[in-house]
């Protein structure tokens, strides 16, 4: 069901929320110039922790999200090919190849 995937996006939401704020915290202690306190390294590693645990999901995201974007593109190829079709278009050519099978 959606919920383990609302509670990844959720996680993977409060990580880059962590990270932005890791993020601003750096760039304003190394505006100071000078060497990197101590401080300033432990927020760079635990920046690049966060960043390691949303790159995963950003990846995942972006494969639904080309997946989506081919799945609608082959969508508008078949209504153009079945004019007329109905809007359940990849339903009906599933029906239609099913059912082609069956005859053989």
């Amino acid at each position: 069901s959606c919920l383990p995937a609302m509670t990844e996006f959720r996680r993977a939401s409060s990580a880059v929320e962590a990270l932005e704020r890791l993020v601003t915290e750096l760039a304003g202690a190394l505006a100071a110039g000078g060497e990197p306190s101590a401080e300033a390294r432990e927020k760079f590693v635990e920046a690049s922790s966060k960043l390691k645990e949303v790159l995963p999901v950003a990846d995942k995201m972006r494969r639904k999200c080309e997946a989506r974007a081919e799945l609608e593109a082959i969508k508008a190829q078949l209504r153009e090919k079945l004019p007329g079709a109905p809007e359940e278009a990849v339903k009906v050519a599933q029906e239609l190849v099913d059912a082609e099978g069956e005859g053989c």
